[in-house]
C-alpha cells in the first residue's frame, strides 16, 4: 500500500469512530414522545356509540368484501394470463 492509501484508511477510521461516538451521546428518537399533529385523535369511541356502530360495522364489511375481490381479482388474472400464454 502507498502512504496515500494508508493515509486515506486512517482517517476513514477516525471519521467512522468520530461519528459512532457523536451518535452515541445523542438521545435516542425512540426515546422521544410523538406528537400528534392533528386536531382529532383516532380511537375506538365511535363503537361505543350505538347510532354509528351499525355504519362502522357495514364499513369494516365493506371494506373486507373488497380485499377479497382485490385479491381474487388478482389470482384470477394470474391464471388468466399463465392460460393464455400457453394457449387456452
Amino acid at each position: 500500500m502507498t502512504a496515500r492509501a494508508i493515509i486515506v484508511t486512517v482517517l476513514r477510521g477516525v471519521h467512522v469512530t468520530a461519528l459512532g461516538s457523536l451518535f452515541g451521546t445523542l438521545l435516542l428518537i425512540t426515546a422521544l414522545v410523538p406528537v400528534w399533529p392533528l386536531p382529532w385523535r383516532p380511537g375506538t369511541a365511535a363503537f361505543e356509540d350505538p347510532s354509528l356502530r351499525r355504519g362502522l360495522i357495514l364499513a369494516r364489511v365493506t371494506a373486507g368484501i373488497g380485499i377479497v375481490v382485490v385479491v381474487a381479482g388478482l389470482i384470477w388474472r394470474r391464471s388468466r394470463r399463465e392460460a393464455f400464454f400457453q394457449g387456452w
